[in-house]
């Protein structure tokens, strides 16, 4: 009966910090995207590229990243008339080009912005 006990309080304890970290990540995310977007960054990328998904990915979703990601397959117009290698992943801060698959520390970095 103990042993039972034992086993379903690491169970809980588990899940506990399983959602604090998740919930922890998703508001540090928030917060450095939105320094991101102050800060003049915008990622154009495809469905396609498989650095982009990585990197979209690190953000925690297109949804997420949706205030600075520019989703090519779908504002086609947006990522001709901007784009200025022809290829994605591409990022620009400020008009300014940075070529390079980054990661979310790399962009907080270029910037600064506190992760």
């Amino acid at each position: 009966m103990m042993k039972k006990y034992l086993v379903t309080i690491a169970i809980i304890g588990l899940l506990v910090l399983i959602v604090f970290n998740f919930t922890g990540d998703n508001r540090g995310h928030a917060s450095l995207i939105k320094c991101l977007k102050e800060s003049g960054v915008v990622i154009y990328g495809s469905k396609t590229c498989p650095a982009c998904a990585e990197l979209v990915n690190q953000f925690g979703g297109r949804e997420a990243l949706s205030s600075i990601y520019v989703e090519c397959s779908e504002e086609e117009e947006r990522c001709t008339k901007e784009i200025k290698t022809g290829y994605v992943p591409e990022i620009q801060i400020n008009g300014e080009l940075y070529s390079g698959s980054r990661t979310p520390e790399d962009l907080a970095n270029l910037v600064k912005c506190e992760l």
